[in-house]
């Protein structure tokens, strides 16, 4: 009896734990996938940080990767270091539901000439469970400015 009401007890709790994880994996999933992207990119790994990345073409189209996507947004990224702009580190992030979409928020710290400054930002994520990424960042504090560095991350072609 005992082992039966112990196998019932462990039975539903994995069954509340697939349920659970099945209503939240896109916001798990964009957890991990915001934390790759932005540890690749402040550490400098720009190879790794672009395949967290969605692509946005001219037609309104989007792709993960392909037809230099990848290679275009990684030489635009570095000319921004060039030109001593650079992601330091990261904090505050965090990934939620929003209306059923998964949208993050993140406080990104860039080096800017020698100065560090500090942006609250929000990404929104794009895909399934087999390919899921970020499409889009926009700052907090000023949504209708679009920066160089803004430019530089999104995934515009």
């Amino acid at each position: 009896m005992k082992v039966l009401k112990g196998s019932l007890i462990g039975g539903v709790i994995v069954c509340c734990i697939m349920v659970f994880g099945l209503n939240h994996w896109d916001v798990l999933y964009g957890r991990y996938i915001a934390q790759s992207f932005f540890s690749h990119l402040t550490t400098g790994n720009l190879t790794a940080a672009s395949e967290d990345i969605y692509f946005h073409r001219e037609d309104g189209t989007y792709t993960r990767e392909g037809n230099g996507a990848n290679a275009t947004w990684i030489e635009r990224v570095q000319n921004l270091q060039e030109q001593g702009i650079h992601a330091v580190s990261f904090k505050s992030l965090k990934v939620q539901n929003d209306d059923g979409e998964p949208v993050g928020s993140v406080i990104l710290t860039l080096e800017e000439k020698g100065e560090l400054k500090d942006y609250r930002l929000v990404f929104f994520f794009k895909g399934n469970l087999s390919d899921f990424g970020i499409i889009r960042f926009q700052q907090i504090e000023a949504p209708d400015q679009y920066p160089k560095w803004q430019e530089a991350l999104s995934g515009a072609l």
